[in-house]
């Protein structure tokens, strides 16, 4: 009988580890969507910048990561408010930055990369 109860309760707490482990792993993927983290010089390269303009894109891409990750905090009803005003403020930001064809080509990498996170 004390087999059993020992079976038993182990059984149940590997049932419950594993509930809590998939939540876990969820809300890591979740928030993990929102982190915006690039490779600033191969966005460089991809744009053509130049070095002032390495300097501002990464500022305000940084400022860009912290509203995104603040974003992810946010409760499930405003999440997709608050990504709305990080990009609208990054491409503000970016658009002083950048010529028209760069921001042509930025603007399709956020857009395409804001789908692929269903973030969009």
């Amino acid at each position: 009988i004390m087999r059993k109860i020992v079976m038993t309760l182990v059984a149940f707490m590997t049932i419950t580890m594993a509930f809590a482990g998939n939540s876990d792993a969820k809300s890591f993927h979740e928030t993990d969507a929102y982190d915006m983290h690039v490779n600033i010089r191969r966005l460089g390269t991809t744009l053509g910048l130049t070095i002032d303009q390495m300097d501002a894109v990464k500022y305000v891409h940084k400022m860009f990561r912290t509203d995104m990750l603040d974003a992810s905090k946010a409760s499930a009803d405003k999440k997709a408010e608050k990504v709305n005003e990080a990009v609208e403020k990054n491409l503000t930001y970016m658009s002083y930055v950048l010529d028209k064809k760069q921001m042509a080509k930025y603007t399709t990498l956020i857009n395409t990369t804001l789908a692929n996170r269903g973030l969009k």
